[in-house]
């Protein structure tokens, strides 16, 4: 998606890739720019549970490997998107609030396993990403990127925007991401009608608002994930609907700075689409996909699990959302040194979902699931 059926569709690479009206998701083919016609953003003087505290009981609808468990962590949201820890300790969520276009969204909080989210800042625009840079929270709201931040009573101060129009697919610019050197990273999503769309953009906030462009040729780059022991940086992208006559399959990628991964002209593992323009000797030039997925998944979240919870053949690897996938699951992907390049591949890890947002690891090593449809965490944790 370009500055991506995934924010409810959105998130629903790119939120969300067919999806029902009221779940948005990312969409691999651009739709018009809705307008934003939203009121600004305000912050809540007494945030509100917005449902009764979640309890922490198995969930037995969750298919998991032998050896995995799963809890609720956190349920009553409306149309969640994307989770992060913040400095104290509470995870931070952001949600759409209701339709995908209403200009409902929230940022909530959750204090604890099991704590009722309260509701800290409302009237955001399709909020699909949001991270912590030391006690400036960064927030990702249609084409727009804004940040925020706490006062000494946990609320949030009204948001100062800090991008706004980036290029995009009409749908949404999905997740923001914190390098280990304090740079930030998010995506323009990719649309054939912007040729400044469709690249992977990093912001040093010391330095300057303005980002730079740091690869290109990614149709949907929703959303990120490191390795802090070597900084390498991966991404999901959510594809195209439709290249030489079919839909591509979706993919994830290791990011180099300054490579092109193809699109619009190339697709999958390095294939041109002839129907654009791309030839074999131009797709040669391209970089190669780490692992592809089925068309239509729109992986809308990724993890670089380091945690010491999980079993060492479930350690640094990654995890990503499929929130289309078929079924909806989060999958695990093992990496492994081939040639003098990262090779991947895929499996279920977490099946049963309902629409699989967003997956992040927890302070103590637990992997959290975020599931759109459902307005619920849950909580993945070795028996």
């Amino acid at each position: 998606m370009a500055l991506k059926q995934l924010v409810g569709w959105l998130l629903s690479v790119w939120l969300l890739a067919a999806c029902a009206t009221t779940s948005p998701a990312p969409t691999a083919e651009p739709s018009p720019s809705p307008a934003n016609t939203a009121a600004q953003p305000s912050v809540t003087d007494e945030p509100p549970p917005t449902e009764p505290a979640a309890t922490l009981a198995a969930v037995p609808e969750l298919e998991l490997p032998d050896g995995f468990q799963a809890s609720i962590y956190a349920a009553g949201l409306v149309g969640p998107s994307a989770m992060a820890f913040g400095p104290d300790g509470a995870l931070y969520i952001t949600q759409l609030g209701g339709g995908e276009n209403a200009g409902a969204g929230q940022i909530a909080r959750v204090a604890q396993p099991g704590a009722a989210p309260e509701i800290l800042l409302e009237d955001l625009f399709k909020p699909t990403g949001l991270v912590w840079r030391g006690d400036t929270l960064w927030i990702v709201a249609g084409r727009d990127i804004l940040r925020t931040s706490m006062d000494d009573n946990t609320m949030l101060a009204p948001p100062e925007t800090v991008l706004t129009d980036l290029p995009y697919n009409g749908r949404s610019n999905g997740q923001i991401t914190l390098l280990p050197d304090n740079r930030l990273i998010f995506e323009a999503s990719g649309s054939v009608r912007n040729p400044d769309s469709g690249v992977l953009l990093v912001l040093d906030p010391e330095t300057s608002d303005t980002p730079a462009v740091l690869a290109s040729g990614l149709k949907g780059a929703y959303d990120h994930a490191v390795d802090p022991a070597t900084g390498t940086i991966y991404t999901v992208e959510i594809g195209d609907d439709r290249m030489n006559g079919q839909a591509p399959p979706e993919e994830i990628n290791v990011i180099e700075a300054g490579a092109d991964y193809g699109w619009p002209v190339c697709y999958a593992d390095q294939q041109p689409a002839r129907d654009r323009g791309g030839t074999p000797e131009r797709c040669a030039t391209t970089a190669p996909p780490l692992v592809l997925f089925e068309p239509g998944a729109t992986m809308t979240g990724l993890e670089y699990y380091t945690g010491a919870d999980f079993p060492p053949d479930y350690r640094n690897v990654l995890y990503t959302a499929l929130w289309n996938g078929d079924p909806p699951h989060v999958a695990r992907v093992m990496l492994s040194e081939a040639a003098g390049r990262i090779a991947g591949s895929a499996e279920p890890f977490v099946q049963g979902l309902g629409r699989p947002m967003d997956v992040l690891t927890d302070p103590t090593g637990g992997l959290l699931v975020l599931d759109y449809e459902r307005g619920t965490v849950y909580r993945v944790t070795a028996e």
